[in-house]
Order: C-alpha cells, then sequence, then structure tokens
C-alpha cells in the first residue's frame, strides 16, 4: 500500500480537529462547572445527596478532565504530524508510487542517453544532471517512509490517554454504582485506577500550563521598563514596553514572588521613590536638570526640589488612584480585576470556572448587558453577553476576563473584568464567534 502525503487535506484535518477538540473542552468546562455547584451546594443534605456528590467527584470528574486531556494532545499531536513533515519530509504533498515511478524514470532516461554515442561529451552532462534529480527524489522518499514509520510514535500518549478515558466512560455508561434498593451511589467494587491516572496526569498537565504561561510573561517583561511603589507593604506594580503604559495585574503576581529574583537577569526592575509633597509642571527641560523616569507632556516633580522628576504624566493618568499624590488621592477601591486574577489563578478548574462565571454574571447585570441564549447555541462550551450596542462579550473562564467581539463576531481584543483592555484584537480568526 502506498505511503500518500497530501499537506492541503491535512491541514484541513488539523483545523477541523482543532476547532471540535475546542468545543468539547469548551463543553468539559462547563460540565465541570454544573458538577462543582452541585459538590459545594451546601442545602442538599442527606445519604443521596451525599452519595452523589461523592460519585460526582470520585467518578464523573476524572472523566471531564480525561476528555479534556485528551482533547488538547489531540491538537498537540496532529500540530506535531504536520510540522514533523514539513520540516523533515517536504512542503508539498507526496506520493510513495509517484516518487517510485519517477526515479525509475531518471534511470531508463540516462540508460538511453548513455547507449547514444556522443563524442562531445553533451549527454553525459545530462545524464549528470537526472541523476541529480533522482538522488533528489531518493531522499524524498527515503525521508517519507522514515517519516511514516516514526510518525506513528506520535500518537502514543494520546492512544493511553483514550484507553484511560474509555475505562472512565464505560464505568458511567454501565451505571453499577446506583443502588437501587437503598437510593444512594457507591463507588465500593469499581475499579478506579483509570481516575487516579487521570488525576495525576491533570496535575502534571496544570503543572505545565503554568510553567508555559509563566514562561511567556516573563519574555513578555524582556526589555519593559518596570518599577514598583510600596504601598503599605504590598508592591504597586507599573509596567512600560515600547513607550507605552500596560496592564500590571497580568504580571503582578508572578513580579511579587520573583520580582527581586529577576534584578540583573535581563530584566529592568526598580523601586520607584515618590515624595510627600508633588506637583505637576510642564515637561519641558527648562528647570534644572531631570532624571525622567517615563516621560510625557508634563512630569510630577518635587515641590522642594523642581530638578529631580519622579514619574510621566502618562503613568500618573493610570495610576493616580492607586498611590497617595499631594497627601489626599488614595487608591481605588472600584478595581476588582487585578485582585480577582489573582485569587482564581491557582484554583482548580472546577472551582475557578463556577467563580468567573459567578463574577462575569454579576459584571454583565452592572453594565446591563443580556445573556446571548441564541449565540451561545451557535458557540457551544461559551457563556456570551451583548451590550445595547450589539457588542459581544464572551466569558474566558480560564484567565476570568472578556474577550470582546463585534457584531459579525470579529474579536475586538481581551478585557478584564475592570473593562481594561489586556489584549490586541486576535485577527487570525480563532477568538471570533459564529454569528449566522
Amino acid at each position: 500500500m502506498s505511503i500518500n502525503m497530501y499537506v492541503g487535506e491535512v491541514r484541513q484535518q488539523v483545523q477541523s480537529i482543532n476547532s471540535n477538540c475546542q468545543s468539547t473542552v469548551a463543553t468539559m468546562e462547563q460540565i465541570q462547572q454544573a458538577l462543582s455547584a452541585i459538590i459545594i451546594e451546601p442545602g442538599l443534605k442527606g445519604a443521596t445527596y451525599d452519595s452523589m456528590k461523592n460519585y460526582f467527584n470520585t467518578v464523573y470528574m476524572p472523566v471531564t478532565k480525561g476528555f479534556i486531556l485528551v482533547c488538547e494532545r489531540m491538537i498537540e499531536a496532529n500540530q506535531q504530524f504536520l510540522n514533523r513533515y514539513l520540516d523533515q519530509v517536504d512542503v508539498n504533498s507526496l506520493q510513495e508510487s509517484v516518487l517510485e515511478e519517477r526515479i525509475r524514470q531518471y534511470n531508463r532516461l540516462s540508460e538511453m542517453l548513455d547507449s547514444i554515442v556522443d563524442p562531445i561529451g553533451f549527454n553525459a552532462r545530462m545524464i549528470d544532471g537526472l541523476q541529480d534529480m533522482r538522488q533528489e527524489t531518493v531522499r524524498k522518499l527515503d525521508a517519507l517512509r522514515e517519516y511514516d514509520y516514526f510518525s506513528i510514535q506520535i500518537f502514543d500518549e494520546l492512544e493511553s490517554q483514550l484507553a484511560t478515558l474509555e475505562a472512565g466512560v464505560t464505568i458511567l455508561s454501565e451505571g453499577k454504582a446506583w443502588n437501587q434498593s437503598t437510593g444512594t451511589f457507591s463507588t465500593m467494587g469499581l475499579n478506579l485506577d483509570w481516575a487516579g491516572d487521570i488525576n495525576n496526569s491533570w496535575k502534571d498537565h496544570q503543572k505545565k500550563k503554568d510553567k508555559d504561561h509563566e514562561a511567556k510573561l516573563l519574555n513578555e517583561l524582556k526589555n519593559a521598563n518596570i518599577q514598583y511603589t510600596d504601598n503599605n507593604g504590598k508592591k504597586v506594580w507599573y509596567i512600560m514596553k515600547d513607550g507605552k503604559l500596560v496592564d500590571a495585574s497580568r504580571y503582578s503576581q508572578l513580579l511579587d514572588t520573583k520580582g527581586e529574583s529577576l534584578v540583573g537577569k535581563g530584566y529592568n526592575i526598580k523601586e520607584m521613590k515618590i515624595s510627600k509633597d508633588i506637583v505637576l509642571v510642564p515637561n519641558r527641560g527648562a528647570v534644572g536638570t531631570t532624571s525622567s523616569i517615563f516621560g510625557g507632556g508634563f512630569a510630577l516633580r518635587n515641590a522642594q526640589d523642581i530638578g529631580s522628576t519622579v514619574i510621566g504624566a502618562s503613568l500618573l493618568t493610570e495610576q493616580l488612584l492607586s498611590i497617595q499624590v499631594s497627601k489626599t488621592k488614595e487608591g481605588n477601591g472600584d478595581s476588582i480585576a487585578p485582585d480577582f486574577e489573582k485569587e482564581i489563578s491557582n484554583l482548580p478548574a472546577n472551582e475557578r470556572v463556577p467563580a468567573v462565571n459567578k463574577k462575569a454574571r454579576e459584571i454583565a447585570k452592572k453594565n446591563g448587558w443580556k445573556e446571548n441564549k441564541t449565540l451561545m447555541k451557535k458557540n457551544k462550551g461559551r457563556t456570551i453577553y451583548t451590550d445595547d450596542k450589539g457588542n459581544n462579550y464572551s466569558v474566558d473562564t480560564q484567565h476570568g476576563r472578556f474577550e470582546k467581539l463585534n457584531k459579525r463576531g470579529k474579536h475586538q481584543g481581551e478585557f478584564d473584568f475592570d473593562l481594561n483592555q489586556t489584549e490586541p484584537a486576535d485577527k487570525s480568526g480563532g477568538h471570533d464567534i459564529n454569528v449566522k
């Protein structure tokens, strides 16, 4: 049987698999949310409810984790399958039988030319050219066969995860945990080794996600101008990148725990000294020497020592309410995003998802947004609200934020729960929603 690789078809399959898997992950997270709500509900008491909660926690919850692990591994494996081919074999589609026939053609042509008398050596040069093309075709054929032999290993972990998940789904489908005579669920006698395997894999999965997320944040902070103030023992962070102030709440937890260890390792981190009495003056460089930290149209300067620039006005505009200025301005107590994101960052999915959705509902109600059930049916696994202007807000239960989308479903950016933009619009279409 010929080994064939059709790049275009594989690309389409990868995209389709990614879409289906992402939808499944979102659905599983919703199920986890529903299960968690039942498990922690204090009003559900009694032998039946207690046994049900235990059953949901020990059987149903691992199954949802298993689905998520399988889906994410499937996405990784299929992308790796395509990437390895493009890197190690060819960027074009190849067929083993076609390559074999091409090699035979090169050999036949070379033999025919070699049999012709050629006193000036013209045929010899053509034969050399044919043999070069033959050699390149042989290389592609060998690479295709080697790829076919080793590529199956890419899916070994996926096969193992599928087998483990199947064991859990089988227990659910058999329904052996329900005891009709007692009216309770029992896991006695059930083989739950698969659940332990999934829970262990889930812990490793979460650690890897946290590590990858941390590495991403650290990379984003490279070449940034990072400063902080000490506000009664709590650091308040200010970050400038490419001359613009960025949302510090995204990085505050990382900087709180690792900020000091990053100094001298390619990160520009300094403490910002702020005087008790400061005033705004034009920042035109006309008075004394300045040591501007961030610059801007104005600079904050000490009233007694006007030559010492403390902080740029662009930063003041964003952070005025979080520091004490002229002994009258204090921190903004209305901001919820930084503390909320820090609060949910270490929660497991079964606790994080309901917490995020609850907070999102509160914000939607406060702003007069309506839950858009029509769009939610078209985009399974997503919780979507719509404002009076037709803008849509899809809840990101992973980070505790909103994905903002316009009337056409196009991504407009990511916003925290204070409705400050934290990420630009994703033009790739990966975060768009279906509105038709």
